[in-house]
């Protein structure tokens, strides 16, 4: 029953106002087209509009606070600064050149702690040497840690900027890369998540595999050549031997690649994405937290669906699934689940209008005041070693969050979901 009740809450959030609107106005267009009928008939009619009329007020109303919301931020909506930590931020775009020179420069944007605010960089990235000459770190007890970022799927670097700084805000460096289909010299094949045929799958998956590794590499030579490239206060602040990272979407997985193949990056969060590469097979054994939208598990249906599209997405979803919940079992696993989430809620395009609809059933700048604080208490515990109970309070402080271990639901839903074949 209570896997049935979440069932029908997550569609009642997703789709009541529709579903709602629709019940409402066929029901009022009945109740006029009634009145022609005879009068037997026109009792008959009107009773069953009125349980019409009372299903659609169920469904619709709940959502009412919500739409009302999500208009009045339509009008006055600003992406929040980020600046929640005691420190003020600044971020600069920096060319990484390679120490061999037989490379192009890596663009970065680096987000830290400063002396004073200065979060828009413009004009052309800065030399590695200018960039960080001239941003100097503030004074510090221990070395600052390190974040690496991968964006979204042909994404830019700056697509988490307000979670960048945040991060920062308290204390971090965080790097952020562009996708690598972003580079006008990359000869890798732009990912495109094809699954219209079982060769459409397989190609996908194939270049899912190779795409994640060269990223990885790319994030972490960004990595070596700022080491080789910094100033001497910049090396002598900065610990590059623990390193976190994080990702949104694809980035999520070239996070936790980027975890298989280098043992400089200790911990690994992995905003909404899928697994590709070795990371999908089971090599990952980091600390490991995955923000997951609410999106409902694939049937037995849809894995046999006769849609070969419908059925590869099915088939996508489950392997990830399975993997998922390894890494979440594990003591230093962590798996969220934020209802009333949507994929674009984990990065800043949330704060676009043309993402409104999205509003309704979460408000924006309450989802990344979610991301940002689970963040900050993964890394704060796995690089920092300094204890964070929230990330397993249960239930947590977010109404909106539920935790894999404290959600019977959540489990029951899991232990059904069916095994591709």
């Amino acid at each position: 029953m209570r896997l049935f009740d979440l069932r029908f809450k997550r569609l009642r959030d997703r789709s009541g106002l529709i579903i709602g609107a629709a019940l409402f106005v066929a029901a009022l267009s009945g109740l006029i087209v009634s009145s022609t009928f005879s009068r037997p008939m026109r009792v008959l009619i009107i009773c069953l509009l009125a349980a019409g009329l009372g299903l659609g007020a169920f469904l619709f109303v709940p959502a009412a606070p919500r739409i009302a919301k999500a208009l009045q931020q339509l009008a006055v909506l600003q992406p929040p600064s980020g600046l929640s930590g005691p420190s003020p931020v600044a971020a600069f775009d920096v060319a990484l050149p390679s120490p061999t020179g037989q490379s192009a420069p890596i663009t970065a944007r680096i987000w830290h702690p400063s002396e004073t605010t200065s979060l828009s960089p413009s004009g052309p990235p800065l030399s590695c040497a200018l960039a960080t000459s001239t941003h100097i770190l503030p004074r510090a007890q221990e070395p600052f840690d390190i974040l690496l970022y991968a964006p979204g799927n042909a994404s830019r670097r700056n697509d988490n900027a307000s979670t960048a700084t945040t991060l920062a805000s308290h204390g971090y460096v965080v790097i952020a890369i562009d996708d690598i289909e972003i580079d006008p010299k990359s000869a890798v094949e732009p990912l495109v998540y094809d699954y219209s045929s079982d060769a459409a799958y397989e190609k996908t998956r194939r270049s899912g595999d190779r795409k994640v590794l060269l990223e990885a590499e790319k994030a972490l030579a960004a990595l070596d050549r700022l080491q080789a490239c910094a100033s001497i206060d910049w090396r002598n602040k900065l610990d590059f031997s623990r390193v976190g990272f994080f990702g949104f979407s694809f980035g999520g997985a070239v996070a936790a690649e980027a975890g298989v193949i280098d043992k400089r990056i200790v911990a690994v969060a992995n905003l909404d994405g899928a697994l590709f590469g070795h990371a999908g097979l089971g090599a990952l054994d980091k600390p490991y937290m995955i923000m997951n939208s609410d999106a409902p598990i694939p049937s037995m249906r849809q894995l046999q669906a006769s849609d070969p599209s419908e059925r590869n997405s099915a088939t996508a979803a489950i392997n990830d699934l399975r993997e998922e919940i390894r890494l979440a079992n594990r003591p230093d696993g962590y798996w969220l689940w934020v209802k009333g989430s949507t994929h674009v809620g984990y990065a800043d395009n949330i704060f676009d209008r043309r993402h409104s609809a999205n509003w309704v059933t979460l408000d924006p700048i309450r989802m990344k005041e979610i991301r940002d604080t689970y963040l900050l208490a993964f890394f704060d515990e796995h690089l920092r070693k300094t204890p964070r109970p929230l990330l397993r309070q249960a239930p947590s402080p977010y109404g909106e969050v539920e935790l894999l271990a404290d959600s019977a639901p959540r489990l029951r839903e899991l232990s059904a979901a069916p095994t591709p074949k």
